[in-house]
């Protein structure tokens, strides 16, 4: 189903804010720069929203739609829990024909706001919150098939999840500083690391 033009034009309000937000942060990211980006009056982006909040919550869901599909996409089709895993850090970490640096400095940037604004913070904290429990069920059956307990396995998901918004915010703050390309392998390996690190399984 095709969507309508309202929600067309919500995307692009929303895309802009993710232009301008990437350039100059939230704070510069005024309704008068966002409708320019967009290539629309201002008083149709307060048609649209009622707030830059507003337009900052969309994005926020926008951004979380397209990673857990990305997640999606490196992961339905893998073999077994470790490989869904190193799917699933691919998807965070390794550069593709679909990754956008743009987003990933927003989200750095959301990330920030979400320790100041509680609306924002929601939003953030339950994307965080979907993606731990997924890889924690992953990390429990990767630990159980090398017969390790499980029992650690939501410390190495939020490890891991900490890894991956490292990276991101040195992405967005220091270019240069992670060689292109090592992010992906070098969070495969601390998996690696946290895995053979948990427990044998104890057998009844």
């Amino acid at each position: 189903m095709r969507p309508s033009n309202t929600e067309e034009r919500r995307r692009d309000i929303a895309q802009a804010l993710l232009r301008v937000m990437a350039k100059d942060g939230y704070e510069r990211a005024t309704i008068v720069r966002i409708a320019g980006k967009a290539g629309l009056a201002p008083g149709l982006v307060h048609y649209h929203f009622g707030s830059k909040a507003e337009i900052l919550g969309a994005l926020v869901a926008e951004l979380v739609q397209r990673s857990e599909a990305r997640i999606g996409r490196r992961t339905d089709k893998r073999p077994n829990a470790l490989a869904k895993l190193d799917g699933a850090l691919e998807a965070l970490l390794a550069r593709g024909e679909d990754d956008d640096l743009e987003a990933v400095r927003c989200w750095t940037l959301i990330g920030a706001e979400a320790v100041k604004d509680p609306e924002v913070r929601v939003l953030y904290d339950a994307h965080l919150t979907r993606l731990t429990d997924r890889l924690a069920a992953w990390i429990v059956e990767a630990c159980h098939d090398e017969g390790r307990s499980g029992e650690g396995a939501r410390s190495v998901a939020c490890t891991l999840i900490a890894l991956a918004e490292g990276f991101f915010a040195l992405a967005a703050a220091t270019p240069g500083l992670v060689a292109s390309g090592t992010a992906s392998p070098m969070a495969k390996r601390a998996l690696r690391g946290l895995l053979a690190a948990q427990p044998p399984k104890e057998v009844p």
